[in-house]
């Protein structure tokens, strides 16, 4: 049975009956002798005829032809019985434009809140579709209009204010507590979620960087390096590069005229090439000039690169994503290098820009440890 077939046929419920007369004043003592801690505001019930009052609760449903709506369920007397009833009182138009209707859904979900009302998915089926509408509620708003018939844009807050007046009241201190749907508890548990899966990912980011860390900075400044020992670390340990990147993959080909050291892949699914060289190489010469090495590097990045441009179809049967790839130069140390030489490095990678980057194995584990600190909160970003 769906929710709404619980409101099929009116529910009769027991109800106090007030009214004026002239003797209103005795009517009300002689009730609150029997009754002292109920309290009848007849002047509020004037001034404040607010449709919304009378609503139970309301169930969000979908028609046949996929239109969303909701169902009013109100509160109305029945005269016949002298009492009050429970009965679907009326839905929310489906004949407007999809514009239209999910407005009307937003503001009546805006509504809800405000005034304390439940609201159910009609099935268990269309949960999903709720969440949905309550997600645009929270993030983009409803709309409403002003005092001067303005329609502006409202977003809710912890400090719901039911009938949107100036209250002598610390409200942001003192939220008022209210009814909350299942859909937004489930919304809440969601976002909750994410933020947990976030969190031990962030964990798992640091861990993994301080151990590439430590295991590159043994190597590098040990007593005997092996080159061999080198290239395992940036095999396995692809966030040295950055934490875009997660996996590397090791010799890869390029048709039958060029391999790549490395290939990695980044979290969009997009990738990079990598041309590894020993950290015992100079990036210059004693006279300042590039190393045979270096542009030996580079112009194997550049064949590559070029290759790909000119193959793309067939480069992307076996990599998918290969589109305009960056390429990476891993040569040499930093501690090789004059001021001088340092900055002709700096520019060398402003003239290549996006297409070649020139990094030092020092340059790896030095953006490695700032990336730690930042993560772990030691430093600002702006650092």
């Amino acid at each position: 049975m769906s929710r709404i077939d619980i409101y099929k046929k009116p529910i009769l419920l027991r109800t106090l009956v007030t009214f004026e007369d002239e003797d209103i004043d005795g009517d009300y003592t002689t009730y609150s002798d029997i009754k002292n801690n109920i309290q009848i505001n007849t002047e509020k019930y004037k001034e404040d005829p607010e449709f919304y009052e009378i609503v139970r609760e309301m169930i969000f449903d979908i028609d046949k032809k996929g239109r969303p709506f909701l169902h009013i369920i109100c509160y109305t007397f029945n005269s016949s019985y002298n009492s009050l009833e429970v009965t679907a009182l009326m839905t929310t138009s489906v004949e407007d434009s999809k514009g239209e209707i999910d407005k009307a859904i937003l503001y009546n979900l805006a509504m809800s809140i405000i005034y304390n009302i439940p609201v159910f998915p009609n099935s268990n089926s269309i949960e999903q579709e709720l969440i949905e509408y309550y997600n645009q509620l929270f993030e983009y708003g409803f709309e409403l209009l002003d005092e001067n018939d303005e329609l502006k844009t409202y977003k809710l807050t912890n400090s719901l204010i039911p009938n949107f007046e100036k209250e002598e009241f610390d409200f942001e201190n003192n939220p008022l507590p209210r009814i909350y749907s299942f859909s937004e508890v489930n919304i809440y548990k969601n976002k909750l979620m994410e933020k947990l899966k976030q969190l031990d990912n962030a964990q798992y980011v640091i861990n993994n960087l301080k151990e590439a860390i430590n295991k590159l900075s043994l190597l590098l400044n040990g007593s005997v390096r092996n080159e061999n020992s080198l290239q395992e670390i940036l095999t396995n340990y692809p966030i040295l590069f950055g934490t875009e990147y997660i996996e590397v993959l090791d010799k890869h080909s390029f048709g039958s005229e060029y391999e790549a050291d490395y290939v990695l892949k980044r979290y969009n699914g997009l990738y990079d090439v990598v041309e590894i060289e020993a950290s015992t190489l100079n990036i210059y010469t004693k006279q300042g000039n590039p190393s045979s090495q270096l542009v030996h590097a580079e112009q194997q990045i550049m064949d590559w690169l070029e290759w790909i441009e000119h193959n793309s179809s067939y480069a992307r049967e076996k990599i998918k994503k290969l589109y305009s790839p960056k390429g990476y130069v891993v040569i040499g140390r930093s501690n090789t290098l004059t001021e001088n030489n340092k900055e002709k490095l700096r520019r060398r990678n402003l003239v290549f820009r996006d297409k070649i980057e020139i990094i030092t194995y020092d340059d790896l584990l030095d953006n490695a440890r700032l990336l730690l600190d930042f993560l772990s909160g030691n430093k600002k970003e702006n650092d």
